[in-house]
């Protein structure tokens, strides 16, 4: 979870996820994953957006339908392509 908390880039986000199948309800990784969408790069992003769609979370949902009206085109089509494989 450490490493999920230092780590940057698209790394950060691959950390993130391998902690989240340890702990996949845990709140602070959901929202380690919504601080990388809104203000990682574009891959950090796009990673922590197809995590928040497959985890399905009421915190991941509500966070990837706000993305999807981003101003970012590149963030609201991932976010709305996350919703839509949303288990």
């Amino acid at each position: 979870v450490e490493l999920a908390r230092t780590a940057t880039g698209q790394n950060k986000a691959q950390a993130i996820d391998m902690a989240l199948q340890v702990r996949p309800e845990d709140p602070g990784l959901t929202q380690l994953l919504i601080d990388a969408m809104t203000t990682g790069g574009r891959n950090e992003a796009s990673q922590a957006t197809w995590t928040l769609g497959r985890i399905g979370s009421d915190a991941a949902r509500k966070a990837l339908l706000a993305a999807a009206t981003s101003s970012d085109p590149n963030l609201a089509q991932a976010a709305i392509g996350a919703l839509a494989s949303d288990p």
